[in-house]
């Protein structure tokens, strides 16, 4: 495993439908494993724009100071019409930090799948490539791929994620205006609509590349595509499929978004976790790649299983 790899963990079962389609599974960003996850950004977002507010508003005479509370005005304002017209499909990698977790993974990330956990290698480089080539043969408003960044509640923005935040925050004047007769703040959500749309990187950029510190363990990868919902006359490509699978006690949507390309696959490996039958699904799986003639390395964590 080389640098350039990132993980997808999974189970037995998953693995051998994502291997046998060519396609990784994107979900929609509301129905991740966190399910808090959109809510903690959205409220990070909020809180970046009340400060902002807070100090632009300190300038406008007449103006009686107080708190700026009404940030996420502006956040719902620019995120729902977006969730309606291409709604966020997220797909979930690991970059391993060392040596050993490319040879034999997380043991934290191992526990979420039991006995049947597996991770599936791909080159990082050549599954961003396939991915983002699915534009050629689907609507998508853009697909973004990126490491995700870790804050705590209240943290102040710093590296990349200040950038993300700054350049959002320069949305807020979009949801300020100061009303004459009773110096109170009016939210001209007409105005807002129209908010120039290369800010959709950054509103991409917060909410699906910023997670608690909590899950910094994860050190995750992850590509989101904004899929077009509505067909257009003069759009020579088709909208794209969206399924729905059962998991975590709801319905989730997703795509599928292809690692594979005419010239080559992004899969390198599968490497089969902790269980009491690890040697077993291992061979099954050489096996089962040399009949389908799938050049796919198959190794074992060396990561002990223990049971509880």
């Amino acid at each position: 495993m080389t640098k350039d790899t990132v993980f997808h963990y999974t189970t037995v079962e998953s693995a051998l439908k994502i291997i046998d389609s060519g396609k990784i599974f994107a979900s929609h960003i509301r129905f991740l494993n966190d399910s808090l996850e959109f809510d903690f950004a959205r409220d990070m977002a909020v809180s970046v724009i009340n400060n902002r507010a807070d100090e632009e508003l300190k300038y406008v005479q007449g103006l009686e100071p107080r708190p700026f509370e009404n940030g996420a005005v502006l956040v719902d304002a620019i995120t729902q019409p977006l969730e309606k017209l291409s709604p966020i499909y997220v797909a979930c990698f690991t970059k391993p930090g060392d040596d050993y977790a490319r040879l034999h993974g997380v043991l934290s990330l191992w526990r979420g799948y039991g006995s049947r956990g597996v991770a599936l290698v791909f080159d990082q480089e050549q599954l961003v490539k396939a991915t983002a080539a699915d534009r050629e043969v689907a609507r998508y408003a853009d697909i973004w791929h990126r490491s995700v960044a870790y804050m705590r509640p209240g943290q102040r923005p710093t590296g990349p994620t200040k950038r993300l935040f700054s350049n959002l925050a320069d949305l807020t004047p979009w949801a300020i205006s100061v009303d004459a007769k009773s110096a109170g703040l009016v939210y001209p959500l007409d105005r807002i609509k129209s908010a120039p749309i290369d800010h959709l990187d950054d509103i991409v950029g917060v909410f699906c590349f910023i997670k608690h510190a909590s899950f910094k363990e994860e050190a995750e990868f992850r590509i989101a595509a904004a899929a077009i919902v509505d067909t257009h006359p003069r759009s020579l490509l088709p909208v794209k499929e969206v399924r729905a699978r059962y998991a975590n006690g709801a319905v989730v949507p997703y795509i599928e978004l292809p690692f594979c390309t005419p010239e080559t696959s992004a899969l390198k490996g599968i490497l089969v976790g902790p269980s009491a039958h690890q040697e077993r699904i291992a061979s099954s799986l050489r096996e089962y790649f040399r009949i389908k003639k799938m050049a796919i390395q198959v190794s074992c964590s060396e990561i002990p299983f223990v049971t509880v």
